[in-house]
This record gives C-alpha cells, structure tokens and sequence, in this order.
C-alpha cells in the first residue's frame, strides 16, 4: 500500500502506454491548441475536412506489406500460385489458402534485421536486393524450391517435419551468405523456424498431423461455421 499516495514510476509508466492515457493526453494537446498555446503548431478547425481527404488518399497507395516484399522488382507472388496449378496436381482454394499462409508464415519469421553488409542476388531476374526486400524474395524463392517442406513430391508446402531439419548452415546458402556476404541474426531466425515446427507438433488440433501453417484455415472455417449457424 502506498502511504504517501505517491504512484511508482512503473505503475505510472504502465498506465501510460494504454489506450485510455494516449487519449487523454492527445484530449490535452487538442485542448491547448484550441486555445493557441501550442509552441510549434496552430490548430485551424476549418481544415480537418482536408486533413482527413489527405489520410484517405495516403490509404489509397499501395500498401506496405509482406506481399511487396515478396514482389520487389518484379511479381512473385502471383506466378508462384500459377505454378501450383497443374493437371498432375489439381489444386481446390482451401489448399491454395494453405500454401499461401505457409510461404507468409515463415517469410514473416524470417524478417529482422539482416545487418548493412548482407545482399540477396537473384539470379532469374538478375537483381539484387537488402533487407526485408532480400530477406522476402530470398524467401519466396527458398519456398518454391521445397526448403521447408518434408515432401519432395510436394515442395510448395510449410510442415513441421521439414522445419525440424533448418539448420545455420542450409539458411546460410539458401541466403547466399558467406564472409564477404555476411548476415546478423542466422541463429535467431533457425531457432524462430524450428521453434515454428515445436509449436505445430504440440497443435495438431490447429495444424493437423503434417503440422503445416496453413491448416489454421480448417479451424478459421470451423469456428466460421458455428458462428454462422
């Protein structure tokens, strides 16, 4: 119990990075700039409507996501789900769904920080990347030749078994890396994917026997399904 009424940094720390403390101090600055008493700004009331027309149109732009990672240069993703159709092996749009959040899932986890010095150069279209626009496109293409899947007659496919089996060494070629080609974090991002494969093993209600990702898509339906009736 606090005697003095005197609230802990913490708990005042705390409280201030929740919704209800980031209104009422945005209530405050608002309140002083109806009066003027803003140092570096002015409040015109008259120009919300063209304030909110601006955001709009900004919404409008592209959006940044994984997608465009996966797309920098050129388009990926779209002649990667292409290539699943084929008459050997006909493909319904749940297991579309399923492959396209496996390739998200584990294109996602691979994303931090690859350092300044690290490039990805691809070499079917002759472009070279950095960053999370390299580590996306490193990843597509590490996807499509059948990295993460268990099955070589399925490679466009994210399991459990295969994830088990990425170590250091096999990200390291798949993402070119080398001395002179250096990467931060290749041990972070072994241990976030076969951590990925503990956490599909333990939940095979979620992510079926085979532990793929995009088996989350059968429970989605389900509870979809019992909201509905």
């Amino acid at each position: 119990m606090n005697i003095a009424g005197i609230t802990p940094l913490e708990q005042k720390a705390e409280y201030l990075r929740t919704l209800p403390a980031i209104r009422e101090r945005c209530s405050r600055v608002h309140d002083l700039a109806k009066l003027g008493k803003l140092q570096y700004f002015d409040y015109h009331p008259e120009k919300e409507s063209d304030v909110a027309d601006f955001c709009i149109n900004i919404m409008k732009i592209e959006p940044h996501g994984r997608w465009r990672h996966l797309d920098a240069g050129v388009g990926r993703v779209i002649p990667e789900i292409a290539k699943w159709h084929t008459k050997e092996d006909p493909l319904d749009a749940r297991e579309e769904i399923r492959r396209i959040i496996d390739l998200f899932v584990v294109s996602v986890l691979l994303d931090a920080g690859a350092g300044n010095q690290w490039t990805y150069h691809e070499k079917s279209s002759g472009l070279k990347f950095a960053r999370s626009e390299g580590l996306g496109v490193a990843s597509i293409n590490m996807f499509d030749q059948g990295f993460f899947s268990s099955n070589p007659d399925q490679p466009f496919r994210v399991d459990a078994a295969g994830l088990a089996k990425v170590t250091v060494e096999k990200i390291a070629k798949a993402m070119q890396v080398n001395e002179f080609n250096p990467m931060v974090g290749l041990e972070g991002r072994t241990s976030l994917l076969t951590g990925l494969s503990s956490a599909l093993k333990a939940s095979p209600q979620f992510f079926g026997e085979d532990g793929r990702p995009g088996n989350m898509i059968g429970m989605v339906l389900f509870y979809y399904q019992i909201l509905r009736s």
